[in-house]
């Protein structure tokens, strides 16, 4: 569902399934990261249609692979948990202590998605609820699509990666915020 609202279907498909995807990436426009040793740190200038005074307005801004994370946010969670790289399976261990540290994990595990939107809406600006005034997706939609990854997850389907893995303790609920 994050994956799915910070860069859409189209840039999922075009990419490694979103964890090399540079802010600022549109569907035929790609911009990939050099590699996964690291957080690439690399500000990048982003326009967007500001929703609150409809001007258009631009933002420097240093987010990078699957969940979007900004270079200071990926340093602290990253930092947390020793995490060095930037890998896949990196960047989904960051995620869960991203959630935890916003309030978010626990609702989810809940199953309080709309609770967790509103927890989360502030660091990823795509959620619903935010105050950033860049473009949100709709929270009928998140759901939906949060819906479709448990059932995706449940069903056992390959292409859905083993979370338990990552991160023992995490449910098949986290598990539809994460795919």
């Amino acid at each position: 569902m994050l994956a799915l609202s910070e860069m859409g279907t189209e840039l999922l498909k075009e990419s490694d399934d979103g964890y090399n995807i540079l802010v600022g990436s549109r569907a035929g426009t790609v911009h990939l990261i050099p590699d996964y040793s690291k957080h690439p740190h690399i500000l990048v200038d982003v326009a967007y249609h500001n929703n609150k005074t409809g001007q258009i307005e631009h933002v420097k801004s240093s987010a990078a692979g699957r969940y979007q994370y900004i270079y200071p946010t990926w340093q602290e969670d990253a930092g947390a948990i020793g995490i060095a790289d930037f890998s896949p399976e990196s960047q989904d261990r960051v995620l869960i202590q991203s959630l935890k540290r916003l309030g978010g994990y626990e609702l989810i595990c809940n199953n309080d998605i709309m609770g967790a939107l509103d927890k989360l809406c502030e660091t990823w600006a795509s959620l619903p609820g935010g105050h950033s005034g860049q473009p949100q997706n709709k929270a009928r939609d998140l759901i939906a699509a949060y819906n479709q990854a448990i059932l995706h997850y449940n069903a056992g389907n390959t292409k859905t990666p083993n979370f338990s893995n990552v991160i023992s303790g995490v449910t098949s609920t986290a598990q539809g915020v994460i795919a």
